[in-house]
């Protein structure tokens, strides 16, 4: 797996993709398709234009992970997700 975390400020909030967990399994992808995509190497990447998702389907991708690969934090620092 590829190791590392990739961080983007969206809106409000501050995703982190810890691609050293992501497993591939998608469901990200299906919760906010405009901010996630799967890279060639088969770990989630954000999107060119993430912020077109909106504030809860970027919160729903990161607590639909089952590996907890994605998280999210408010302009606080507070995590609200997963």
């Amino acid at each position: 797996m590829t190791q590392g975390h990739v961080t983007r400020v969206v809106g409000e909030l501050t995703v982190t993709i810890d691609r050293g967990h992501c497993s591939a399994f998608k469901s990200c992808i299906d919760e906010a398709p405009s901010a996630f995509v799967m890279g060639d190497d088969d770990v989630v990447a954000f999107t060119a234009t993430p912020e077109t998702s909106s504030r809860e389907q970027i919160l729903a991708a990161c607590r639909a992970c089952p590996v907890a690969a994605l998280t999210a934090r408010d302009a606080s620092g507070k995590q609200l997700a997963p």
